[in-house]
């Protein structure tokens, strides 16, 4: 995903630049980029979202040069956009600057009203055509999601999130099992995502100026540098005296994004902003762009040479301070310049694998188990997908918004299980003491029974 962004922006340059080399140059700047690079090596759903983004633009983009001879590639974006549903919501945001897009080319290509040979239907159907197209194409497109919604959810194993956090610890967003009776019930709960509601919206001015600064100091310090987002700047004020269309498309989607992520406060908050690099990108092309053609009316840069050193200065202004960072990374063949801990321990790749086989190897093949969420799923990945022990069920006993508490469905489960017989286990003791004797087992978990 993160290889066919890449390439999808590159093809996403040549819209808005004359130079291969400025394209190539804005693909290099995402390709280096903190966030991107760090979400590319690991096995998440940021990047995916990422290519969605570029697919649309791509299809969009292609059509608005010529809409009324390139239908099926307003088909295509519009399927992509009701498709994007079931990659990330982050992937919808798109939707905005897409529908800006649509409406200002089918305006401009409105035939003219001086024009005899074209009657007032045959007006209508060049305004109505686009519109059935696009509607056509987000039909299928949503349902094909539904589609694949409803195939995942008739097959929906114990692996799932709704079986390892909703229904043990839905109580906590006020999601109850009577929530999620029916594919529509858990439709609607996937879609609006209570758990994270009150993520979204927390603070008043005072948040939005502080998130506000902080996006753009990690911007400047860890993702593009000064010479990028001046690039940037320079660019998209280009790409609007050439494609007015597209520059208020890539201006519609960056803002989007900002100020519903600059309003979204998880832990993993940054990966977010994701999407709107992509048009900074695109918008730094246009910029490279005309900065090469200012460097060309030099006499030197006409020769081999010239041309190399200008290609390499351009190089090293994009990495900037944070080459080294880059380069270590590519000796060690490891993401060692992030310094987020939480989605994997990029000093010992393997280590994820260790621990979860270590765990998985000591389990009963009926046992229940609660884990923190990521030791959850390399477990998971391990006794579900290599070992195929299905009898081996899992929750996350405090996620987000438990405050910290075991919640009462899970705790009558636990009683449950414990009442039949089954082997229960923790990694951690949490508040589960209240409720239950724990016994420290070889393997570094936890076993509970029931308090006589």
């Amino acid at each position: 995903a993160a290889a066919g962004t890449v390439a999808g922006v590159y093809l996403l340059g040549c819209f808005v630049t004359r130079r291969r080399l400025a394209a190539i140059l804005g693909s290099f700047a995402l390709l280096v980029s903190y966030t991107f690079w760090s979400q590319a090596v690991i096995a998440e759903v940021y990047t995916v979202g990422t290519l969605w983004w570029v697919l649309v633009m791509l299809a969009l983009w292609y059509w608005g040069q010529l809409p009324s001879k390139r239908q099926g590639w307003l088909f295509a974006a519009a399927l992509l956009s009701g498709l994007s549903f079931g990659v990330h919501l982050y992937s919808v945001l798109i939707a905005p600057a897409a529908l800006l897009y649509f409406v200002w080319i089918v305006r401009s290509n409105r035939p003219n009203s001086g024009q005899e040979s074209a009657g007032v239907e045959q007006r209508s159907f060049a305004a109505i055509s686009p519109l059935l197209v696009g509607l056509a194409g987000a039909a299928v497109g949503l349902g094909l999601f539904l589609l694949s919604f409803y195939i995942i959810d008739v097959r929906q194993s114990t692996t799932g999130y709704d079986y390892t956090a909703q229904y043990p610890s839905g109580t906590a967003w006020g999601v109850t099992a009577a929530d999620m009776q029916t594919f529509w019930q858990r439709l609607y709960q996937t879609l609006s995502a209570p758990q994270w509601q009150s993520a979204m919206f927390p603070g008043g001015p005072l948040f939005m100026v502080t998130r506000l600064a902080t996006f753009l100091f990690r911007l400047i310090v860890f993702e593009f540098g000064l010479v990028s987002i001046a690039a940037a700047i320079i660019g998209w004020f280009a790409i609007r005296r050439q494609n007015r269309p597209i520059a208020y498309f890539m201006l519609t989607g960056f803002l989007t994004v900002l100020v519903l992520v600059i309003n979204y406060d998880p832990g993993d908050k940054h990966i977010f902003y994701l999407p709107s690099y992509i048009v900074l990108v695109v918008a730094a092309m246009a910029g490279f762009d005309h900065l090469l053609n200012r460097a060309e009316q030099r006499l030197w840069t006409q020769k081999p040479w010239g041309k190399a050193a200008v290609a390499l200065i351009f190089v090293l202004l994009i990495g900037q301070h944070f080459w080294p960072a880059r380069l270590v990374a590519l000796v060690e063949g490891k993401a060692s310049f992030v310094t987020e801990t939480y989605p994997y321990p990029v000093d010992d790749l393997t280590a994820p694998r260790r621990y979860a086989e270590a765990i998985a190897n000591g389990l009963p093949d009926d046992a229940f188990v609660l884990l923190e969420w990521r030791t959850l799923y390399a477990v998971y990945y391990v006794t579900a997908v290599e070992q195929e022990r299905m009898g081996i069920e899992m929750a996350e006993p405090t996620p987000y918004r438990t405050e910290g508490q075991v919640q009462p469905p899970l705790i009558a489960q636990i009683k449950e299980d414990l009442r039949a017989g089954r082997p229960v286990f923790t990694d951690n003791r949490y508040d589960l003491p209240q409720y239950f004797n724990l016994q420290r087992e070889p393997n570094g978990l936890y076993s509970l029974s029931l308090r006589e």
